[in-house]
């Protein structure tokens, strides 16, 4: 096996067994000592946190089981015991989400309550700044962010975000050109491991301006993004980005990728010797791959959430074509000889 594929497994929580009952009775108890075993839950697939103070204003909330839990939801009260309006999802019977209605209020504070087949379990946590307005994207013309993979959440494909954190360690810069009523004009760019732009690389062109309708929320499409993996050019098609800037531009909070990648990109980088060979692997974890544009099912959807993105100060991005990259000798691939 690829050593690309030593995977840590996605520990998923829990209390019960198969049919949401404890080990002990129906109830989700333990017949010896009649408490239930919370350790089952596992904290750190709480989501926000316990006890956050920077959650975004625009985020689910979540909790997830080792053992299936196909009827568990979540209920969410403000600061005054106020119900939030939402829906519950539970994904695989593994994990309950709830999605709030509305955007949440940027610096409060909200409990967020469990009911599973355990006693009821409450986790509190405060909104940040990032969901009040800027007043404009007109302040924030000229600004480059440092998108960092890395600080996010990889969740799809499911169970594998470990292997794909290990490859997608790329920053991704994106600068504010332009400022309409409602729109931002954007473009990226990658970065090197010193900070700088990477002109090696074309520019990523964003063909339609975001949408700033929701200030300070944003969203923005592009075709594809081009990205290095340990030396094998690798694209993210369909990109899409969103986010929020803080009330000060200063950063990007809640940030979101989501695309797609054609694995027969990764066959070299995880020493693999067939297209579909790293969809096969990917099943025995029991995920799918998915038709390409050429028919292909050779596709991965990819979702990274809760990024983070700080300014740079004095980095302006300057527009890279592959005409650029031709003519510079700096990206001229070494003569192997």
């Amino acid at each position: 096996m690829s050593r690309g594929f030593v995977v840590f497994g996605l520990a998923l929580i829990g209390c019960g067994g198969d049919d949401g009952t404890g080990p002990g009775g129906t109830d989700g108890t333990d017949s010896n000592t009649g408490t239930c075993d919370t350790n089952r839950l596992d904290a750190d697939a709480t989501f926000p946190a316990t006890g956050a103070t920077n959650a975004y204003y625009r985020t689910t909330v979540e909790f997830g089981f080792v053992e299936t839990e196909a009827t568990a939801t979540i209920t969410l009260a403000d600061s005054a015991g106020a119900d939030v309006a939402g829906t519950n999802e539970v994904i695989e019977g593994t994990r309950v989400v709830f999605t709030p209605a509305a955007p949440l209020t940027p610096g409060a504070t909200y409990a967020a309550t469990l009911n599973w087949s355990c006693t009821a379990v409450t986790s509190t946590f405060t909104v940040s700044d990032a969901g009040d307005p800027v007043g404009g994207g007109d302040a924030l013309v000229g600004n480059t962010y440092s998108l960092d993979l890395a600080s996010g959440r990889f969740i799809e494909p499911p169970g594998v975000g470990d292997i794909l954190e290990t490859f997608l360690t790329f920053e991704l810069y994106l600068g504010v050109e332009a400022a309409g009523a409602a729109d931002l004009t954007f473009m990226g760019a990658l970065a090197n491991a010193d900070g700088t732009q990477d002109v090696c690389t074309e520019s990523i062109i964003f063909p339609v301006p975001a949408d700033f309708t929701d200030d300070p929320f944003f969203s923005v499409e592009s075709d594809s993004l081009p990205v290095e993996v340990e030396g094998v050019q690798v694209t993210i098609d369909d990109l899409v980005l969103s986010g929020a800037f803080t009330p000060d531009g200063s950063a990007i909070r809640g940030g979101v990728l989501a695309g797609s990648i054609d694995t027969r990109t990764l066959m070299d980088v995880l020493e693999m010797t067939t297209e579909g060979g790293v969809c096969d692997l990917l099943a025995t974890f029991l995920i799918d791959c998915e038709p390409c544009t050429d028919g292909s099912v050779t596709c991965l959807t990819v979702y990274v959430d809760d990024m983070d993105a700080e300014i740079v100060p004095g980095l302006t991005l300057q527009s890279v074509t592959a005409a650029d990259i031709e003519a510079n000798p700096e990206c001229v691939a070494p003569d192997p000889t």
